[in-house]
């Protein structure tokens, strides 16, 4: 039996996530992710018993990272506009400094194996992230609403600015680029919005 080697198991995760960023999951094998690493396929089964396994590993950990880093400094007793404001400075940090994750996440979005990391990132999450959005119900500052429309509220409007600003320009102007003042901005209306009445 082959020893493992931390470092092998790093260089597959990276190459994993650079393959599917650039190639999609139509171009991913783990032949040519053996290639991309200099080591045999054999050798990527010591760390992963199966393709599948390896995706739902490297989905999990991309998720709780990106998730991680975007509750980095939120307190549970925080205000919600200056919680969520604090959010959407991190996710957009975050983004910055990891395009090509972002990119991988994006394609591995549609898979059996994103689906299945769900329970583990709520387990994960929701200790923290729970306290927070429970603190601004019970202040009022948060209206009781299903998930689904806090987060489509709360965030999709971030991702929709993001794009604008990796495109460089949107539908009204040729030049955007996100300013703290935009962000600042698009968070007072959003934190009226969810607080309802």
């Amino acid at each position: 039996m082959r020893l493992r080697d931390d470092s092998k198991e790093i260089l597959i995760r990276q190459k994993a996530v650079q393959l599917i960023a650039s190639e999609g999951l139509d171009g991913f094998s783990m032949k040519d992710l053996a290639l991309a690493c200099g080591i045999s396929v054999s050798t990527i089964y010591v760390y992963f018993k199966n393709k599948e396994e390896l995706l739902f590993q490297l989905i999990l950990r991309l998720r709780i990272e990106q998730l991680s880093y975007s509750i980095r400094g939120l307190r549970d007793d925080m205000p919600f506009e200056e919680g969520l404001r604090l959010q959407w400075q991190n996710r957009f940090e975050y983004f910055l400094a990891h395009p090509l994750d972002i990119r991988a996440v994006e394609q591995l979005k549609y898979t059996p194996q994103f689906q299945k990391t769900t329970p583990q990132l709520i387990e994960t999450m929701k200790p923290h992230l729970g306290r927070f959005m429970e603190n601004a119900v019970r202040s009022g500052e948060l209206a009781e609403i299903p998930f689904e429309l806090y987060w489509a509220i709360g965030f999709a409007p971030l991702y929709s600015l993001i794009e604008f600003h990796v495109a460089g320009g949107s539908y009204a102007n040729d030049a955007f680029s996100i300013k703290v003042e935009l962000i600042d901005e698009a968070v007072k209306r959003i934190a009226i919005a969810l607080k309802g009445k």
